[in-house]
């Protein structure tokens, strides 16, 4: 069985980057099956035996350069021909709480469906707290119903997504994400299942995703007024939910703690190697 491919686009921002993607990488200890790391774009500061970088600039952009960007990487990385069949996009926020196998990380979970509305699509008022990020979607839908696809889901839920590696080509040829400013999740899994209901719809009450996003940015699944919760609260949020997700206004020192006491050794991948130079040379 060849190792899955876990792919994270990577910017080092400083040492909240840097502690994220390191125990973002512990937690795929709990991943059921043989796996291999690769980093696009800045290389770790710690090193780890066996994790593969690819060096990858940030570009400028006025238009939600941290999409865009992570368009640009996935992008780069579809051009290697060792990619295997399929491959596993994650980001250093996200953390695997369970053991899981592909079989979970196969399932298509999106927020909504959009639907038309008097301000245009419901469902996606203020995603994310940004006015940026909702006119991409809102471009990506307008782009999948311009393609003939009536049923479509928003599928931004910022969590490991499975793609196949050449129905993913054909969609950026086809479809061109980067150039024409479409988010890849939502272009994805509309274009390879159209008009198909997703696995689940992601809620508050599911059993998928425990997410702290802060008081500003609850979005109907994420918990709200973090700072007063206690470390029974948020054990609490995570039971029986297989992946934790944050961002800067959700990782208190008390979330922080709690992850560091789930994984408290060294992880397989906390050395630095450069993915081998034979695959590597087109792209130098």
């Amino acid at each position: 069985m060849n190792p899955t491919l876990f792919i994270y686009p990577w910017l080092n921002t400083g040492a909240e980057a840097v502690w994220d993607l390191r125990f973002s990488m512990r937690s795929l200890g709990l991943f059921q099956g043989p796996h291999q790391v690769l980093v696009i774009g800045d290389k770790p500061s710690f090193g780890a035996r066996g994790l593969w970088h690819m060096a990858h600039e940030r570009q400028a952009s006025d238009f939600f350069p941290r999409a865009l960007d992570v368009n640009r990487k996935m992008e780069r990385v579809l051009q290697c021909p060792w990619v295997g069949e399929e491959f596993v996009h994650i980001h250093d926020d996200q953390v695997l709480l369970v053991p899981v196998g592909m079989d979970t990380l196969r399932r298509r979970v999106a927020r909504n469906e959009c639907q038309h509305g008097a301000e245009g699509y419901t469902g996606l008022e203020k995603y994310g707290g940004s006015v940026k990020h909702t006119r991409l979607v809102h471009r990506t839908v307008e782009a999948l119903r311009a393609a003939g696809i009536n049923r479509v889901w928003n599928y931004e839920t910022h969590m490991p997504r499975v793609c196949n590696t050449q129905k993913m080509r054909e969609v950026c040829e086809r479809c061109k994400p980067t150039e024409n400013r479409l988010l890849y999740s939502t272009l994805y899994y509309n274009w390879v299942f159209p008009n198909q209901p997703p696995d689940e719809l992601l809620g508050r009450l599911d059993n998928v995703k425990a997410a702290f996003y802060g008081e500003a940015h609850d979005d109907g699944y994420s918990v709200p007024r973090h700072e007063a919760l206690t470390a029974e609260q948020v054990t609490a949020r995570m039971r029986g939910k297989w992946l934790l997700n944050y961002n800067a206004a959700g990782r208190t020192p008390l979330l922080t703690t709690l992850i560091k006491q789930m994984f408290p050794e060294p992880g397989r991948f906390e050395s630095v190697t450069n993915a081998p130079q034979h695959l590597l040379r087109i792209h130098a």
